[in-house]
């Protein structure tokens, strides 16, 4: 609906109905009638249902001359991959399809489970994308040679900003779910090393992100290490290290955080260049630009050990601001078990208010709590993917519990085993496709 219909229908609905009742429906026939299109039947399935669709786009694509067919289906989204008693869930869907040279190559109303659409003046080779601009509220599950076709468009960035983004979303979210395959995602996460755009990696970083930590304790996880690794190689190198004149206020932003994701995952002059900086910014010899604070602070103390604490600790008693505070707290959570306990002891009854006896106790806790100096750990954010894991949390938080965080201890549990079953079923494809390319 154009701006103009929707602004003419509500001046139409606010006129007619001014100092009466009105419902809902009375809302849809005036923007029906101003745009004429049948917003009723589309809103009607959209606010009576929960949930959202997602529509599977068929790899059995008929080209005859210059058009192509392309069969779509829908089928309630669930996170947990059990759509059985949903069976019958129908959206009116308005589909949009955009391809290689056309950005409005089709458009139609998805009422039924299934549909065929023709695209007309479409080259045999030419990509498809269905929801360009992802304006539409829904997922898109590509069989594999149509998602092929997009992966050389997210590589010659001919796919536009918000679809590379969207892509990335909707295929992690399938393999979650069981919908679609781990080995899809990182087949075009592998696509993204020649990315630019800020917002693009924001989103790449995070869906890695979730993987390396549903990867965590496999005996493959410093191969996925390296496949991270390597996605970064050509962005670190072209943005560097030191601030640019006239760069524009996204790239230090970016730059900080791609220095960040690319030490963590174990890039060995990186960690380097950090503890160097961060020797430099101690010692006063040079101090270290505020815009990579947190990316040197918090590698250094990973890689470091208690020394970089005392360190860090000592910056944080000269810091004259609640930021500079925040930032080296943040990269103090960054340490292994010793300096850790250290810090917990020393904050304790401020950050973490439970009583803890065990190491394996307080690493709970940590993973958990909502109050952490690390960068919050909520339910999609853990490293936990174990039937044993969620036991043993659960028993952990009944023998000490604690109202503020029991509806995030749910979460997580419930996500520790998505997490399991995701593993369960992905673990040997994953492994195999990391072996081949490495």
């Amino acid at each position: 609906m154009a701006a103009h219909d929707f602004r003419t229908g509500m001046h139409e609905y606010l006129t007619k109905l001014s100092y009466k009742n009105a419902s809902t429906e009375d809302l849809w026939a005036s923007l029906g009638v101003a745009s004429g299109k049948p917003v009723d039947k589309v809103m009607t399935t959209w606010t009576k249902k929960m949930g959202y669709p997602v529509l599977n786009v068929s790899a059995k694509q008929s080209q005859e001359g210059s058009s192509r067919h392309i069969t779509i289906s829908q089928t309630k989204f669930c996170a947990d991959g059990c759509d059985k008693p949903y069976k019958d869930y129908l959206w009116m869907v308005p589909v949009t399809i955009a391809t290689k040279n056309n950005k409005s190559a089709a458009s139609i109303p998805l009422e039924t489970k299934t549909s065929t659409v023709t695209i007309d003046n479409i080259d045999p080779n030419d990509w498809v994308k269905v929801n360009p601009g992802s304006v539409g509220f829904y997922r898109v599950n590509y069989q594999s040679d149509m998602l092929a076709g997009l992966l050389q468009a997210v590589s010659d960035g001919s796919l536009d900003t918000r679809d590379r983004i969207q892509l990335i979303d909707d295929v992690l979210a399938l393999a979650q779910a069981g919908v679609g395959s781990t080995v899809k995602v990182l087949e075009l996460l592998s696509a993204y090393a020649n990315e630019k755009e800020f917002t693009v990696w924001e989103t790449l970083i995070g869906s890695l992100g979730t993987l390396n930590r549903l990867l965590s304790n496999t005996d493959y996880h410093d191969k996925f290490k390296k496949f991270a690794e390597n996605i970064f190689t050509n962005i670190v190198k072209e943005l560097g290290w030191e601030p640019r004149p006239n760069e524009g206020p996204l790239i230090p932003m970016m730059r900080s955080m791609l220095l960040s994701a690319y030490g963590h995952y174990g890039n060995s002059n990186t960690i380097s260049q950090a503890k160097s900086k961060f020797d430099n910014h101690v010692c006063d010899k040079e101090t270290c630009h505020v815009d990579l604070r947190s990316t040197v602070f918090s590698l250094a103390m990973k890689h470091g050990n208690e020394e970089t604490f005392d360190q860090l600790c000592k910056l944080h008693s000269k810091s004259a601001s609640q930021e500079e505070s925040v930032r080296l707290y943040r990269a103090m959570g960054y340490g292994q078990t010793s300096p850790l306990c250290k810090l917990v002891k020393k904050t304790r009854g401020h950050v973490i208010p439970l009583p803890y006896r065990t190491k394996s106790e307080l690493k709970i806790v940590v993973h958990y709590l909502p109050q952490l100096l690390t960068p919050a750990r909520q339910a999609d954010n853990i490293d936990f993917a174990s039937e044993e894991r969620a036991k043993e949390v659960e028993e952990f938080f009944t023998a000490n519990p604690a109202a503020s965080v029991e509806r995030t201890v749910k979460q997580s549990c419930e996500a520790i085993r998505l997490h399991a079953q995701w593993l369960g079923r992905d673990k040997e494809a994953i492994k195999e496709w990391l072996n081949s390319k490495s």
